[in-house]
């Protein structure tokens, strides 16, 4: 992975930016000092900024994935087959592109999506045509619209 690279969400000003820099006293009531790249504009100690990591990878179009992204996910990239339809549907989503959202959890990054539950983002196999069958429509605080659909 490469160095570690953070963008935040600001809450109040509805705007999103890469992080130049950041620090926490440990008191998380009291927020993140947070400088921005573009501006060099500051948030000083705000409960009001989300940070989101840069997880490592890149998209099929070479745009950094971040937690909180939305994906396009292309079921031919699963190293990992799912075997069943839904459920209570009886539809196969395995063969549609789907949407998801990247989030970390048990020590690792996961695609989250509608009826398939969570995939770690491991399991999306590289290939030649992209680095991992994902690709980067939006973030849940700019697009909330994609992943209420």
């Amino acid at each position: 992975m490469s160095r570690l690279r953070f963008r935040a969400w600001d809450i109040i000003d509805n705007k999103m930016d890469e992080v130049c820099s950041m620090d926490n006293t440990g008191d998380y009531n009291r927020g993140w000092y947070v400088k921005f790249e573009h501006g060099g504009r500051e948030q000083a100690w705000n409960p009001n900024v989300v940070i989101m990591q840069y997880t490592g990878l890149m998209d099929k179009n070479g745009k950094p994935i971040y937690e909180g992204d939305i994906v396009k996910v292309n079921p031919d990239h699963l190293a990992l087959k799912l075997t069943t339809p839904d459920v209570d549907t009886g539809k196969d989503y395995r063969l549609e592109y789907t949407k998801g959202q990247i989030m970390w959890q048990c020590q690792g990054w996961w695609v989250g999506q509608k009826y398939l539950g969570a995939t770690e983002m491991k399991e999306f196999a590289l290939c030649e045509c992209c680095p991992c069958g994902l690709e980067v429509i939006g973030n849940i605080y700019e697009n909330k619209n994609l992943i209420e659909e």
